[in-house]
């Protein structure tokens, strides 16, 4: 089991990011990276990567087991598990308005939701039509600004309206039904339970699930997590939610109630049960199952290092303890024009940043940096830095 564990991994290229983790019914992991690449992962540890012709912005499995992506301008991508790409919708053709969140419908096509004044359900089918349905729904300014789509067992979908503190139900005949939730809940995810109710996660308390009628409950507060967040939830066979906190520990709800904690091999942002009721676990860098070894696995966040006076002509010096992506934004104090890179390090060390002589420096004027390194692990630093020009 120890072997098949360790199979079963994947670790994207370093500076790269991976999202939207999704398991199809044959039990592969399917990821995407943040720009045009997908990547399947099967149970016995098996990679392909497929380069998508369009970026996408959101995935999920159909009906036809396939994963399929949407490119945010009305565009729909379908991939094989022997990564064949097919488009059944072009982008940018009688273009519907943007969903920014895909899931399978209970009507064999795929169901996504347009934010705006006056939310919509778009119904795509799998040969490429779609049907817009205005929402009626309480007036918010902010609806759907970033949903979250999940499919009930009994085929309604859920929609997680986290800037109306609210959850949405729709059924298979569009009908529409609201859940309010407490205004200082702040919910990160959501995933569907055996009964047609979803569990949640959430910042504070942890969760909480409510069923197809609409009844809330809310786990009981944990104050002794500490910094572990719940970012992601998933719900096992057995009906018990489990959920990802960005580090290297799982919580779950055991039969009284009460929280639990369990170690996990990487720090995971999202997680999803098999079939066969494995658990599939990703993080920013990598996808494991989670009964593989957890010795090695690093939830600690990088160290960046910067003088706090720079030279004219050579610069500032930016160091980072291990190898991973530095992204820098620079600006001067006062100044329009600003600069943006991207260093990817391949082992710890620094990097040499110059400022541009359109800037028109002199001694004493202060630069700021905005600094963010991220580890093989996903693990992410973040430092705002005000500096004073020496010559």
């Amino acid at each position: 089991m120890k072997a098949l564990a360790l199979a079963a991994a994947f670790t994207a290229p370093l500076g790269s990011q991976l999202i939207d983790l999704n398991v199809a019914p044959d039990g592969a992991a399917w990821v995407r990276d943040e720009y045009s690449r997908t990547v399947r992962v099967a149970p016995d540890g098996r990679v392909r990567a497929t380069e998508l012709p369009d970026p996408a912005v959101a995935s999920t499995i159909g009906a036809d087991g396939q994963a399929w992506f949407s490119d945010g301008d009305g565009g729909l991508q379908r991939v094989d598990a022997n990564g064949r790409v097919t488009a059944p919708r072009e982008a940018g053709v009688a273009r519907p308005e943007s969903g920014f969140d895909l899931v399978a419908g209970p009507d064999g096509g795929l169901w996504s939701i347009a934010s705006g004044e006056t939310p919509k359900l778009l119904r795509f089918t799998p040969d490429g039509g779609y049907h817009e349905t205005p929402l009626a729904l309480p007036g918010c300014d902010d609806a759907f600004a970033v949903p979250q789509l999940a499919r009930a067992a009994d085929g309604a979908v859920w929609a997680d309206d986290s800037s109306c503190n609210r959850l949405v139900r729709v059924d298979a005949t569009g009908a529409v039904a609201t859940i309010q939730l407490p205004q200082e809940l702040a919910v990160t995810a959501i995933a569907p339970d055996a009964t047609g109710g979803v569990w949640f996660s959430a910042l504070d308390p942890v969760g909480g699930h409510v069923t197809a009628a609409g009844e809330v409950t809310l786990l009981p507060a944990a104050p002794s997590l500490g910094r572990l967040t719940p970012w992601a939830v998933a719900v096992a066979p057995d009906g018990r939610p489990w959920f990802a906190t960005q580090h290297c520990t799982l919580l779950t709800v055991n039969a009284a109630g009460a929280i639990e904690r369990r170690a996990a091999p990487i720090p995971a942002r999202e997680l999803a049960f098999a079939p066969d009721g494995r658990l599939w676990l990703s993080s920013l860098t990598r996808v494991a199952h989670a009964d593989a070894p957890t010795n090695r696995c690093d939830d600690k966040r990088p160290t960046i290092k910067v003088k706090s006076s720079v030279s004219l002509r050579r610069g500032v010096r930016i160091t980072v303890n291990e190898p991973g992506r530095l992204d820098v934004h620079a600006y001067p104090a006062g100044g329009k024009v600003t600069i943006d890179r991207t260093f990817t390090l391949r082992r710890r060390g620094s990097v040499q940043l110059r400022f541009p002589k359109r800037w028109k420096l002199e001694r004493g004027d202060a630069v700021w940096l905005m600094l963010q390194a991220r580890d093989r692990d996903g693990n992410a630093a973040i430092r705002d830095i005000k500096l004073r020009v020496k010559l």
